[in-house]
């Protein structure tokens, strides 16, 4: 964990919250899948960060489109950053190897009850027009 992290905050609570990639996880849910990848939000509080209530996103999780496949590397980037200007932090979390190494960016956005699962997007060769094997989401800027 930690090929990738980012700080913002994304609750509005005053506190920084760090997003952590993981992409070389294995999910194991169903079946193995090596290096699928996964990220982690860990909030932050008055005492400084905390495992408690920390938040695992992945593929596997309700609301979250796409299927997790192995060598996905979902978490090779992230980007805690306010995308919409609701004074909350937004997460971009990077797949380089999603789509066959195609590479896709899954956006979360945040909202006034926490993480807007339910409303998250994919971003890849179709939606963007990108060309084939550029591994989008290798890197992310804040």
């Amino acid at each position: 964990m930690g090929a990738s992290v980012s700080v913002g905050d994304y609750n509005a609570d005053g506190y920084a919250d760090v997003l952590a990639g993981a992409p070389n996880e294995d999910i194991t849910r169903t079946s193995n899948r090596s290096n699928a990848g996964t990220s982690l939000l860990f909030k932050g509080s008055a005492t400084g960060l905390t495992g408690t209530g920390a938040i695992a996103i992945s593929q596997d999780e309700p609301g979250v489109p796409g299927s997790t496949e192995t060598d996905d590397n979902l978490g090779s980037a992230v980007s805690l950053t306010d995308l919409t200007g609701f004074g909350r932090a937004d997460l971009v979390i990077g797949a380089a190897g999603e789509d066959a190494g195609n590479g896709t960016l899954l956006y979360v956005p945040s909202n006034s009850t926490g993480l807007g699962l339910s409303t998250s997007k994919y971003y890849g060769l179709t939606q963007l027009g990108t060309a084939t094997g550029n591994h989008l989401g290798t890197t992310l800027a804040p």
